[in-house]
């Protein structure tokens, strides 16, 4: 797969970048040590400020086009909840109304921010759509976590001479036993419900 990025994109890295960051679960975690990998791009490899950019921009493509489709999709779906779900609904709704609206956009920036695999971007706009945050509101969270959690990984791999080839590996190995381990969950749920009824 590497071989592929380095044949195909050598001219154009920041395309690599923003194609890889767009993909669940990678995203910036994975699309910043990727571009600055020189055992991959070797001289053509992108500097520090222009992985962190790319990889955001390329984050924020399809977190946006999620936010928008999840704030359809509450409004659409909020008409068609049963009796119960709307209590449920209610009682979520009273406690997300303590927190300040200032908190959630922390509490989502932060969410964000974490790179930890299903913490990025994605689930993030997901959050943001189903919440009551506005949506301009929800897209300057999901900006500003991101754009942490890019600045953050940008000086891991900055601070670790030579490391980001071995961080890009990590987290791809990361990614690749969280759904590993979601299969393994899932196949062994069906065993389970099959043996019980």
């Amino acid at each position: 797969m590497l071989e592929f990025f380095a044949d195909n994109f050598s001219d154009c890295v920041w395309l690599a970048v923003v194609l890889i960051s767009m993909i669940p679960m990678l995203e910036s975690k994975v699309a910043i040590p990727f571009a600055l990998s020189k055992q991959i791009w070797g001289e053509s490899v992108l500097s520090p400020v222009e992985a962190c950019v790319f990889s955001l921009v390329g984050s924020m493509i399809p977190a946006i086009i999620l936010l928008v489709v999840c704030k359809g999709f509450k409004n659409k779906v909020m008409g068609f909840v049963v009796d119960k779900e709307n209590k449920f609904v209610a009682k979520v709704g009273q406690l997300s109304e303590k927190a300040s609206v200032m908190q959630k956009c922390v509490y989502l920036a932060g969410f964000v921010a974490f790179p930890m695999p299903l913490t990025g971007l994605y689930a993030g706009s997901v959050i943001a759509g189903l919440s009551n945050l506005c949506w301009w509101k929800g897209l300057l969270s999901l900006f500003a976590g991101g754009l942490i959690s890019c600045v953050g990984i940008d000086i891991i791999c900055c601070l670790f001479e030579n490391s980001a080839f071995f961080v890009f590996l990590f987290a791809v190995a990361v990614a690749v036993l969280i759904c590993l381990a979601n299969v393994v969950l899932w196949v062994v749920r069906a065993i389970k419900k099959k043996r019980g009824a």
